[in-house]
């Protein structure tokens, strides 16, 4: 790899079969470094002209696991928590995005992609990337990142998913939105690990989109109970804290209430409709008999259509449709990727009702499981599995399980098991 700055060479760089870089040159500095690797591909030293630097690295992890630095006859430790504490006890100012602001007496800015202008005698940079002055890049573990472009200069090992185009870039850092996403090993794109930094705290609004027609004509009355006990669920003073938005027969109406009429800070929205791994009907259709039409035209919202919503401060997403976590690709998982939510709960299968005198019952039991995949991801998409019974089960990692009552009406102690998961897998 060559790097040119007005027709003259100025930096060149020689990979590896494994796309792991061996050598640089900087011809403006007149330096050359050679680096070295473990079996893991972790980077575990380079040589500087007659500069050696030896790493102690804590293989149990992918990023983040420099432990102590040797240059010369000069050694420094590292502490960690979440992000870098301390070098030598000496404390580090961290931002949002991991990124050090401040040690010692220098100080850091950076743009969007992680550009920064001031120099530095530490190691670390945007989202705990580690500084190369010889190559003028930032060391992200599987490959290098250049933030002058924001771009990687090797490809992406993992590829893009094909409902989602704006991941199909090999070589974008986080699809281009580096507010909302970090990528600390160079291979996905992962929410920001500072815990609980995107969070809203109790925003005091949450909203449910609901189908009016669902289950024979029973929207209105479902949505009405879900509002109560998420309330409840939130402690908001009054009911009128859910927003209940009967869902419009226009896909193109649906994008413009979420976009211009929706809080930026939620704490909770429900998508109750019909629905399957790649979309939700908006507003189904009845036919004369009162029931559900699925022939019938109507407006859908897509995994496609995703990319039009705007992405907002959202804790979690709920989503009460048929399936809408099944198979590998779906629309959970699409909603989780553009980064919608702290944590969606989803239906890995059917949901199905009773009616017995006007009201509305679950039949299912629902086992909710935190998948290994979307905790790598950073998110909490989780799966719903109907059983032979009423209310839902939770799945836990010791184990056990926990009844927590009806599927639509418990919303309340939907949310309080899942919490529970959340914090016995963090």
């Amino acid at each position: 790899m060559k790097v040119y700055k007005y027709n003259t060479l100025i930096n060149q760089c020689e990979f590896d079969a494994l796309n792991r870089r061996e050598k640089a040159f900087n011809y403006e500095i007149n330096q050359t470094s050679t680096y070295r690797y473990n079996g893991l591909g972790h980077r575990t030293g380079k040589t500087i002209g007659a500069k050696h630097i030896e790493d102690v690295l804590d293989i149990t992890k992918q990023y983040h696991n420099l432990l102590q630095r040797t240059e010369g006859n000069e050694t420094t430790a590292y502490t960690w928590d979440t992000n870098l504490l301390l070098a030598n006890g000496n404390p580090y100012l961290i931002d949002d995005l991991g990124s050090p602001i401040r040690f010692g007496d220098e100080t850091y800015s950076y743009d969007e992609f992680g550009f920064s202008p001031n120099s530095t005698t530490q190691p670390f940079s945007f989202t705990g990337y580690q500084t190369d002055e010889v190559a003028g890049t930032l060391y992200a573990q599987a490959r290098e990142y250049t933030p002058q472009i924001g771009r990687f200069t090797g490809e992406d090992i993992v590829r893009g998913f094909t409902t989602v185009p704006l991941t199909l870039n090999r070589y974008s850092y986080c699809w281009n939105t580096p507010l909302n996403f970090v990528d600390l090993d160079g291979m996905l794109p992962n929410v920001d690990v500072m815990a609980g930094a995107n969070k809203p705290a109790n925003a005091g609004v949450s909203y449910i989109f609901y189908d009016p027609n669902i289950f024979g004509g029973h929207g209105n009355s479902i949505a009405t109970s879900q509002a109560e006990s998420l309330a409840e669920y939130h402690g908001y003073r009054c009911v009128s804290q859910v927003t209940l938005v009967p869902m419009p027969n226009s896909t193109p109406r649906f994008i413009n209430f979420w976009n211009n009429h929706m809080s930026y800070n939620v704490d909770t929205v429900i998508l109750f409709g019909h629905a399957n791994p790649d979309e939700i009907r908006l507003h189904s259709v009845l036919n004369s008999e009162g029931e559900y039409d699925i022939s019938a035209t109507m407006a859908r919202l897509t995994r496609n259509h995703l990319q039009y919503l705007n992405t907002k401060n959202i804790e979690t997403i709920l989503l009460l449709g048929c399936n809408m976590a099944g198979g590998d690709s779906n629309f959970a998982r699409d909603m989780a990727l553009l980064g919608f939510a702290q944590r969606i709960i989803a239906s890995y299968e059917l949901i199905w009702l009773n009616f017995t005198n006007s009201s509305v019952r679950s039949t299912g039991w629902n086992e909710i499981e935190w998948s290994w995949w979307d905790r790598l991801m950073g998110r909490a998409i989780m799966y719903a599995y109907p059983y032979p019974d009423n209310g839902f089960k939770m799945f836990s990692p010791d184990g056990t399980f926990d009844l927590i009552g009806n599927f639509f009406n418990s919303i309340s102690e939907l949310l309080k098991t899942a919490d529970r998961l959340v914090d016995c897998t963090q």
